[in-house]
């Protein structure tokens, strides 16, 4: 039987806003070669990036500029877009039926590509659907043979985890602060993976029977700041807190028979004042202080069927259609609309220090209201745990806890970098430390 944890009901008023005005790009009016954008992303340099059937496309202030097979892309269509920020250069991880390729930009908009495909690599199959970096810098490639895993050194296959998800229709990728990560499948739920000095590892999947889940049809995962977790399926989207599989699956539950939201949900994003933004066949959709708020055709979209959802660093929203783009100021669009107040953000880790005379680490945390339990553990970069500092109950407020950079068995840990991790029935948080 399906088991499915509330802890209250939300009641969520729906209102479809005032036309505003959206900026709208397509062939008529810029170089987009394609009408029809798959995925749009805006990466920390303010760069905004489209992944349209005909052609990777780049825009800069004013600047516009299409790359193809010409500029050393496997294929035109572009599948998917992921950024990596390492050494403060941003690189794109494109998907492709030809293979993956990592794009970099140079100073004169031209780029460096570099393509995995079956001839120079482990990656299992040159029709990738997907392509992501993690936290702990591994790469992941969803494509029809299953999950194939990079960890800088070897390639690993994934094609089942505990013989509860199939892997081969993976069609989403989320990571964890900690390295874990969540695969969305057409059909059988929400694998936990995670890439090792060994392979990859898993933990047991989330699937209707056992969780939340409204569907074992996922189109995306997303997770929040706080890491709580966003599920987008075929029969509405489930939210849900934590780390453990049966447990946390709370409100709110956008579905259309309560909230008139349509039920898939290709994407979901979140802006910088903490509001949940879904991409659905029906037009936008944003989930602020308990109330949703609508865009389609008749406020000004191209389409109502958005693909994706960016955000740039000047407050604007960028969404991908299958007749062009629509960019408009976050502001504009919700004027009126209060953003979630900070007080009922949770707590988290505040501070983290060590004390080398007593070769401790000491960890300042706070507690939000009704946190139940909290549990402070230490992990290295392989996802492995070396000690649990704290595991109960705490009322609300401030906290300080140390570790004596050894293990549960009370040997010192070799030096190098730890992750502090804090989990709550609100959320996840993470913080790293390096033990010299």
């Amino acid at each position: 039987m399906r088991k499915l944890l509330v802890s209250s009901m939300l009641t969520i008023i729906l209102f479809s806003l005032q036309a505003q005005t959206w900026m709208i790009y397509n062939m008529d009016n810029s170089v987009l070669p394609s009408d029809q954008v798959k995925a749009i992303l805006c990466d920390k340099e303010n760069r905004v990036w489209m992944a349209t059937s005909n052609g990777l496309v780049m825009k800069s202030n004013d600047n516009w500029h299409v790359y193809t097979t010409e500029h050393e892309l496997p294929d035109n269509s572009i599948n998917s877009l992921f950024a990596e920020n390492s050494n403060s250069v941003t690189k794109i991880w494109i998907s492709t039926k030809k293979g993956a390729s990592c794009v970099s930009i140079q100073e004169d908009f031209g780029i460096e590509v570099s393509t995995f495909s079956t001839s120079n690599s482990g990656i299992g199959s040159d029709s990738i659907w997907l392509a992501s970096v993690d936290n702990n810098s591994a790469n992941w490639f969803a494509h029809g043979q299953g999950i194939s895993g990079f960890n800088s050194e070897d390639w690993y296959l994934k094609v089942n985890s505990n013989n509860e998800s199939n892997l081969t229709k993976v069609s989403s990728i989320a990571s964890f602060p900690d390295g874990w990560n969540l695969f969305g499948t057409r059909g059988t739920g929400v694998a936990r993976l995670k890439m090792g000095v060994d392979g990859i590892s898993g933990a047991s999947s989330y699937v209707v029977d056992y969780t939340g889940l409204w569907s074992d049809n996922i189109y995306s995962i997303f997770i929040d700041r706080l890491g709580n977790q966003w599920f987008g399926t075929d029969k509405g989207t489930s939210y849900h807190v934590g780390f453990e599989t049966k447990e946390g699956w709370d409100e709110p539950a956008l579905r259309r028979s309560t909230h008139q939201v349509s039920d898939t949900v290709y994407a979901i994003r979140q802006d910088k004042q903490e509001r949940i933004w879904l991409a659905t066949p029906t037009g936008a959709v944003v989930y602020a202080n308990q109330t949703l708020y609508t865009f389609t055709i008749a406020e000004g979209l191209p389409d109502n069927a958005i693909n994706d959802i960016s955000f740039d660093n000047a407050g604007n929203i960028w969404l991908a259609t299958n007749k062009g783009i629509a960019s408009a100021g976050i502001d504009e669009l919700l004027t009126g609309v209060t953003p979630l107040r900070p007080e009922a953000r949770r707590g988290g880790i505040e501070k983290v220090y060590p004390t080398v005379a007593n070769y401790l680490v000491n960890i300042v945390f706070s507690v939000a209201p009704n946190s139940e339990k909290v549990v402070l553990q230490v992990y290295n970069l392989n996802g492995q745990l070396i000690q649990t500092l704290f595991s109960g109950s705490l009322p609300e407020g401030s906290y300080t806890k140390s570790w004596n950079c050894s293990n549960n068995q009370g040997s010192k840990v070799q030096k190098g970098m730890y992750s502090i991790l804090l989990r709550s029935a609100k959320g996840i948080d993470t913080q790293k430390i390096i033990v010299n």
